[in-house]
């Protein structure tokens, strides 16, 4: 997930020292609200691209060899946007002074999804897995929202409960059973899992599973209080006019 201190359904703030574009104005990128703003549209547009190239590779579910070692051109099309995309986020966290934790997600995207596409190795799992990026359709949607100035639109308490509801579905509930299934497969046939494929890889895939797992844990309690805080915000009161 691209913005782990998501909280409160309110745009980004960093706490502590600022980083070098706060306060200046850089040709071509402008300040630091022009930077992720545009990062946040492209995040919309792109996540949306790689979310539904994921959804057609999942036709590969039918028998073990193909969840393992079946090959399709829209999953080597979507793992490419989703590195592409990956590496453009660390480039903007470079500027902009991320915390540790924004890297670590989009660090691991490389380390899996680079090598699942080019030795065509568990490429419905990583599919699978990878349709947690939905999530970040409507939090983009909200920050943009949010530094617009449109906290009290109906569009912006939709997108935070399209977040909720999509974060539980392929973050908390999805992700798990991607990993059970592999780890099902891997256990009652491993002549043609473990036995036929890059187990160091493997073995990683694994990890990054449980760790984007344990990251995402741990924000959902974050955008839990968002919402529910959102939700039961009092109406402010308008004036009345003599």
């Amino acid at each position: 997930m691209r913005n782990g201190a998501y909280a409160g359904m309110q745009p980004e703030k960093r706490k502590g020292k600022q980083d070098v574009f706060s306060d200046k104005y850089i040709p071509l990128l402008g300040n630091r609200e022009h930077i992720l703003t545009m990062q946040d549209a492209v995040v919309v547009i792109v996540a949306a691209i790689i979310c539904g190239l994921y959804i057609c590779c999942l036709n590969l579910y039918e028998n073990v060899g193909d969840r393992w070692k079946g090959y399709s051109s829209y999953f080597q099309l979507g793992a490419s946007l989703h590195c592409a995309l990956s590496l453009y986020e660390l480039m903007i966290y470079a500027l902009l002074g991320k915390q540790w934790e924004f890297y670590l997600h989009h660090i691991a995207v490389l380390f899996v999804y680079w090598p699942g596409a080019t030795r065509v190795e568990v490429c419905f799992f990583l599919a699978w897995a990878g349709l947690v990026e939905i999530t970040n359709v409507p939090l983009s949607s909200l920050t943009i929202l949010g530094r617009l100035k449109m906290k009290e639109s109906p569009l912006y308490l939709f997108c935070g409960v399209s977040l909720y509801v999509t974060y539980v579905i392929s973050r908390m509930i999805s992700l798990p059973l991607t990993l059970l299934w592999l780890l099902v497969d891997l256990f009652t046939q491993p002549g043609e899992t473990w036995n036929v494929t890059s187990r160091p890889f493997i073995t990683y895939c694994i990890v990054s599973c449980l760790g984007i797992f344990a990251l995402s844990a741990m924000w959902f309690s974050k955008i839990h209080n968002g919402l529910m805080k959102h939700l039961n915000a009092k109406p402010k009161k308008t004036e009345k006019q003599s």
